[in-house]
This record gives structure tokens, C-alpha cells and sequence, in this order.
């Protein structure tokens, strides 16, 4: 199937696996290819490697439509399973083991510079585009705002980069597909954004 015919396919009912989406964007986006040989630390994702844990996201992605808890529209569909699987793309470049830790340091903007142009390939319509550039990008400042206890502005200033709404489901999406002690809590914070 042809990649155009594919993104359209995601508009609808499909719902590729991983490994299907690295067929389709694979020569595109190469790193999605070293998603298996990048480690993540086990205290937040005991779950695996990048690979595994894209899985699941995507998943837990598919748990929320099926479940009706959200009903997005076909483009909403579309920008979410992309920033699903993409949403990580720049572990493989950032992930470095210090003081006996795994860690992907600014792994999200990382992933959003990469992504600039990459992602023209893929002829997404404007929103689309700046959307999953966006949710990419910043997918875990929102928890991160209410940990830190951000003042009121800094949540305004986020919300202009992204849909908000699109924004949850996909951090909900992320920290459900990961086996961590604090995951609970997480979406707790999350919820609170």
C-alpha cells in the first residue's frame, strides 16, 4: 500500500502495529529502525527498549478510541497515531547511560527539530503538521508544569503550541504504555494540567 494510501487509512478504523508504521515511514523517518536498540532506563520504563514502549503506547492509544473515552475526528485520529509513533523519535539520537542511569535528555525538542522537514514528506495539511510537530515536541511539559508548580501564564503560554485536548490523550496514551512505579501518580499530574 502506498504511504498516501496509508495516512489515509489512519483516518479511519485502522489501526497499524508498530512494526506496520516502520514499513510505511521507515525510509523517511529512519530512527524509528534503532527504536529496538535503544534502552530506557528500567526505573521509568521497565517495560524495554523504545520499540516496546511505542508499542504500547500506541496501544493504550487504541484502547482510548475503542473505549469511546475520546472520539476524535478523522484528522484528530490521524495527528494522534502519527504522534504516537512518533513521539520518541529522538531517543535514539539523545540516550546516554550516566551515574548509572539511562537517560534521553531533551529527547523532545530533539525529536521536534528532526521532525521539521522530515515530516513535509508526509503532505499533512498545515494543522496537521504543526499539530503533530507540536504534540511531539512538548508531550511532557504539560505533567511537568504541575510538578513544578508553574504559575497560571506558563499553562497559557504551552496550550498556544497544541491542541490541549490532543495533548492529554496522548500523554495518557504515553504514561499508560509504561511499566513504572509512579505511573499513577503521573497521570494524577496530568490530569491536574
Amino acid at each position: 500500500m502506498k504511504l498516501e494510501k496509508w495516512l489515509e487509512t489512519l483516518k479511519e478504523s485502522n489501526k497499524p502495529t508498530l512494526e506496520e508504521s516502520i514499513a510505511h515511514l521507515g525510509d523517511i523517518f529512519p530512527l524509528l529502525h534503532k527504536f529496538k536498540d535503544t534502552p530506557q532506563d528500567p526505573e521509568w520504563h521497565a517495560e524495554g527498549d523504545v520499540h516496546i514502549h511505542t508499542d504500547m503506547v500506541l496501544e493504550e492509544l487504541y484502547n482510548i478510541f475503542d473505549s469511546g473515552q475520546f472520539v476524535p475526528t478523522p484528522d484528530q485520529r490521524q495527528i494522534l497515531i502519527l504522534s504516537a509513533i512518533l513521539h520518541d523519535i529522538a531517543k535514539p539520537l539523545v540516550t546516554v547511560e550516566r551515574d548509572g542511569r539511562i537517560k534521553s535528555p531533551k529527547h523532545e525538542i530533539v525529536g521536534r527539530d528532526y521532525l521539521i522537514f522530515k515530516l513535509l514528506e508526509l503532505n499533512l495539511p498545515d494543522e496537521s503538521y504543526q499539530q503533530v510537530i507540536n504534540l511531539v515536541g512538548y508531550h511532557q511539559r504539560p505533567k511537568l508544569l504541575v510538578i513544578k508548580n508553574e504559575p497560571d501564564y506558563k499553562y497559557f503560554a504551552l496550550a498556544q503550541h497544541f491542541n490541549y485536548e490532543l495533548m492529554y490523550w496522548l500523554e495518557l496514551a504515553d504514561l499508560r504504555g509504561r511499566t513504572c512505579t509512579d505511573r499513577d501518580e503521573s497521570i494524577m499530574f496530568l490530569d491536574e494540567y
